[in-house]
């Protein structure tokens, strides 16, 4: 096995590992056997357990490359477009958190619930990174359907509303399948879940063209 392969049977296991247990419980020696790679292998490719980490959240965070692009708010011009936009914001968002059975997908999903409940201080790092531009995408779209004179306090709060009824379905979804018996927040509620987000966020706008 050559050293790339070796490196990614690692990354791989890691990745298994750390979307299962979090970080702090997350151990280099099951890892190992995971991998099926001695301890000596792992410290050789990757220095230390956070070092490893930030390696796997590079790897679920930066994707493929093929990843459909957020939309921003430049050019909005009427309140349709701005609906429009916003729509696409958001199914794209929730989409990436719900939308796809891809086990990839599953296991991005399973470390941002665990960063969440447990962050850790590499995360901020990654974060800034990679999930920053999505929000800062999303505080555009905001602004644009706001008066122009609209105190930037107000902008964040409208966008972590957003932010936070997107993140609800999927991290509350076990919860609510509890409590109603049905599993109402699954793919195929994709779009009325889309829908629901966006028409509150359109009626707490004051759009002025």
């Amino acid at each position: 096995m050559s050293t790339e392969e070796t490196k990614g049977k690692i990354l791989e296991a890691a990745i298994d590992e750390f979307s299962e247990f979090g970080y702090q419980k997350a151990t280099i020696r099951n890892i190992s056997n995971r991998a099926k790679v001695n301890l000596a292998a792992i410290n050789y490719h990757f220095s230390s357990k956070k070092e490893l980490y930030r390696n796997v959240l590079e790897a679920v965070f930066s994707g493929d490359g093929n990843e459909t692009k957020m939309p921003s708010g430049d050019n909005i011009d009427s309140r349709e477009k701005l609906e429009a936009i916003l729509h696409d914001w958001i199914e794209i968002f929730m989409s990436r958190l719900i939308g796809s059975p891809a086990e990839e997908e599953q296991r991005k999903y399973r470390i941002c619930v665990h960063e969440m409940l447990f962050p850790s201080d590499i995360f901020d790092e990654v974060a800034n990174k990679y999930i920053r531009r999505d929000i800062e995408l999303l505080m555009g779209i905001i602004s644009s359907g706001m008066p122009e004179n609209t105190e930037r306090a107000r902008i964040l709060i409208k966008t972590f509303s957003v932010l936070g009824q997107c993140l609800f379905y999927p991290f509350h979804r076990q919860l609510i399948k509890n409590f109603t018996r049905k599993d109402i927040f699954a793919r195929e509620n994709l779009e009325m879940i889309v829908n629901e987000i966006a028409g509150e966020t359109l009626a707490g706008l004051n759009y002025v063209s």
